[in-house]
Parts: C-alpha cells; structure tokens; sequence
C-alpha cells in the first residue's frame, strides 16, 4: 500500500457500516478502502449447527450503488498481490486465516428488477 492511500480508522467514516453488536477486526496498517470486517457472536444467516464446525461469523456491509460499485471497482482494479513469505501477510492488514469462517455481506442498495 501507497503512502498515499487512507488508513483504515477504529471507527468508519460512515456510521451506515457499522455492524451493531460486531467487534471490529481492525488493523493500523489496512488500507482504509477494504470493507471493514466485524465479527459477530451469531447471525441468523450462519445456519452451522455442528459445534465442530462452528467458527468465526464475520460480516462487512457493501456499497452496492451504481456509484459505490464504480468506486469498487476503480479500487479492485489497482490491487496487486504482494510477493514474500506468509510470515509477512499479518503486516499488510490481512485478517482471516481460519478453516471455519463464515463472512456474510449487508448491501446498502438492492437493485429491483421488475
């Protein structure tokens, strides 16, 4: 990540993603323009009932705009995969490295096709 690109805050920006009763997975070092992840106790989406396979719940709410989809995108397209040993993934802000993980997305626009 660029000297120029934003820090992921403690708190979002905008109170719309914030996930009630989550705990925010926050890293100093992750780009600010990832969805901020929370992990969430239970969801009524997460229908794993075997305790063996019960894991983390994360859950991010995504800007499905058309407009908030561009910023997205304009975003995907200047990502790259870092080169280096999986030792140093924690040091980029990378969170979730866990076998049962469930990641569930809120969209703040559903487009209705009628």
């Amino acid at each position: 990540m660029g000297d120029s690109a934003p820090k992921m805050l403690q708190v979002p920006p905008d109170e719309r993603y914030i996930v009630p009763n989550g705990r925010l997975l926050f890293h100093p070092d992750r780009d600010g323009r990832h969805p901020y992840l929370y992990e969430v106790e239970t969801h009524p989406l997460d229908q794993r009932t075997d305790p063996a396979l019960k894991g983390r719940t994360i859950v991010f709410i995504q800007d499905t705009s058309p407009e908030g989809l561009r910023k997205i995108q304009a975003f995907e397209d200047t990502l790259r995969v870092p080169l280096g040993p999986d030792n140093t993934i924690p040091d980029q802000g990378v969170y979730i490295r866990y076998c049962y993980v469930i990641c569930l997305a809120k969209f703040l626009h559903i487009v209705r096709f009628v």
